[in-house]
C-alpha cells in the first residue's frame, strides 16, 4: 500500500493520546500502522482461532488497534472513546464479527437495531456518536486501505444520525411505557383495561400532588 499521501503521525494528536502513552502502548500502536498488512494478517488469524489464548490475543490486538486510532490524525476531532469500543463489542456479540469483517449493512443494523437497546443514549449523544464512528472507519480505510471501511465511513452522515435518533426516541418511548406498565401493575392496577389505567392515572396524580 502506498503511504506517501498518508498524514504524518504528528500532524494532529487527540486529547486521548496521553492515555495511550500512559498505557505503554505507543510502540505497539506505531507498529500497527508501520506494517498494516502484517497486523491485519495476525488479527485475522487470531479471530479465526477458537482457543481462549487466541481470544485473549484478539483482545490485545483490538486494544493495539484502538491505540493506533487514538494516535492518528483522524482522532483529533474524537468526542469519546466509548463509541467505537461499543461497536467492537456489539459486533462480536450480536453478529460474531470483528471490525474488519463488518460491512456497511452490518453497521447500519447495529446502529438501527442494537445500539438503541443495548447502549444508554440520549438524543444529544446521537450526532457525536455517529461522527466518532465515521472518524474510526476513516482511519481504518486510510491506514489499512480497507474498502469496506471507506464505504462505512461514507454512510455515516446525516441520514445515519436521523435514523439512529429516531430509533433512540422510539426505544426511550418504549422504555417509559414499559416502566409505567410495570409501576401500575406492581401497584395493583389492571393496566390492560381502560378502567385500570384511569385508576392508575388518578393514583399517580394523587401521589405527585402529595409530594
Amino acid at each position: 500500500m502506498d503511504h506517501d499521501d498518508a498524514p504524518a503521525p504528528n500532524v494532529a494528536r487527540s486529547r486521548f493520546a496521553v492515555l495511550v502513552q500512559k498505557s505503554g502502548r505507543s510502540e505497539r500502536a506505531a507498529a500497527v500502522v508501520a506494517d498494516p498488512t502484517a497486523f491485519l494478517a495476525t488479527f485475522r488469524a487470531a479471530s479465526r482461532a477458537a482457543s481462549s489464548s487466541d481470544r485473549q490475543r484478539l483482545g490485545e490486538l483490538e486494544q493495539d488497534l484502538a491505540a493506533a486510532f487514538l494516535l492518528a490524525p483522524e482522532a483529533a476531532e474524537l468526542d469519546s472513546m466509548s463509541s467505537y469500543e461499543q461497536l467492537l463489542e456489539l459486533g462480536r456479540v450480536a453478529l460474531g464479527r470483528t471490525v474488519f469483517d463488518l460491512s456497511e449493512a452490518d453497521v447500519a443494523m447495529l446502529l438501527d437495531d442494537v445500539f438503541p437497546h443495548k447502549v444508554m443514549l440520549e438524543a444529544e449523544d446521537v450526532g457525536p456518536l455517529v461522527a466518532d464512528l465515521r472518524l474510526f472507519f476513516a482511519f481504518l480505510a486510510r491506514a489499512f486501505d480497507h474498502a469496506p471501511a471507506q464505504a462505512i465511513a461514507a454512510s455515516l452522515g446525516d441520514d445515519a444520525v436521523r435514523k439512529l435518533g429516531g430509533a433512540v426516541a422510539q426505544s426511550a418511548t418504549f422504555t417509559r411505557e414499559r416502566a409505567i406498565l410495570a409501576e401500575g401493575t406492581n401497584a395493583g392496577f389492571d393496566m390492560y383495561t381502560r378502567e385500570g389505567v384511569e385508576a392508575y392515572v388518578a393514583w399517580k396524580k394523587a401521589r405527585l400532588a402529595s409530594n
